[in-house]
């Protein structure tokens, strides 16, 4: 008989719990403030200013952990300038790298792993030359049909 009231007074007091939380919660909106969203925030999170002068990208340095911040900013005579910061203990940014990246963009293929750009770019160009010669004589073979199929409605 003991167990049943434990049971049934644990029941009640989490019920009231329960019940005070939502109460707060309902009547108290202008107090909190709700969060929207998932457990795990999306990354790389991405914004870009209104006239389209200041990138901001945010990204982590480990799963879950969101403390870079990279900003590319169009700057005068159409300079590039990227900068990436790191926030530190919660409270503070700290500048790691930065550098105008005009240049940087402009070339072609520095210090990559195979395939390069230019063996990629020469098998993309057979490929699309086999595509073009398949599509070419489908081609021809439905003229050729419709050939075909005009002069057999002529006899």
């Amino acid at each position: 008989m003991k167990q049943k009231w434990t049971t049934f007074t644990i029941g009640i007091m989490f019920g009231v719990i329960v019940a005070l939380v939502i109460f707060i919660a309902t009547n108290q909106q202008d107090r909190f403030v709700f969060a929207q969203g998932t457990d795990t925030p999306k990354a790389p999170s991405i914004g870009k200013s209104q006239d389209g002068d200041l990138i901001l990208g945010i990204g982590g340095t480990a799963s879950g952990i969101f403390d870079l911040c990279w900003i590319v900013k169009k700057g005068d005579n159409d300079d590039i300038n990227l900068a990436l910061y790191k926030v530190e203990s919660g409270r503070t940014l700290k500048l790691l790298a930065a550098r105008q990246i005009n240049y940087d963009l402009s070339l072609w293929e520095t210090n990559n792993t195979p395939p390069t750009v230019e063996a990629v770019k020469k098998e993309a160009d057979a490929v699309k030359k086999v595509k073009d010669k398949i599509r070419e004589k489908e081609e021809e073979e439905r003229r050729k049909k419709a050939e075909k199929e005009e002069k057999n409605k002529e006899e």
